[in-house]
């Protein structure tokens, strides 16, 4: 009879020790349910903010070449605006020299005719006293 007790009570003991690992196996299922949960949403979360910092460097990007290209524009305009302004000026400054070598013309010629005109005056005016 006390070994039929002692075999009873060690199948007690045993079935409590099984009881005590379902529930430790049970717990421990769901603590690793549970980190697989908070993981999955970490990812998730992860991957979603990674998205909007991609969006937001591409918007950036795409931002700072629509400026690139409006520089470039006023660049181009301007180029084209100082190129015209530099074909102007080298006209106004031909017309210029041209009008300088012709005013040099004529003074050069008028001072042919002033001698000759002197003399002629100076004709005129010995007739006269005469």
């Amino acid at each position: 009879r006390r070994e039929r007790d002692e075999a009873l009570k060690a199948k007690d003991d045993m079935a409590e020790q099984m009881r005590m690992m379902v529930v430790r196996n049970s717990s421990l299922e769901r603590s690793l349910k549970s980190a697989q949960e908070q993981r999955d949403v970490l990812e998730k979360e992860s991957a979603a903010r990674a998205k909007i910092i991609e969006s937001q460097r591409q918007s950036g990007l795409d931002e700072m070449q629509s400026e690139l290209e409006a520089l470039r524009h006023e660049i181009r305009q301007r180029n084209r605006r100082d190129g015209d302004l530099a074909q102007r000026l080298q006209v106004g400054h031909e017309s210029i020299r041209t009008a300088i070598q012709q005013q040099a013309q004529s003074i050069s010629a008028a001072m042919d005719v002033i001698p000759a005109l002197d003399t002629i005056h100076q004709s005129v005016v010995k007739t006269l006293s005469t």
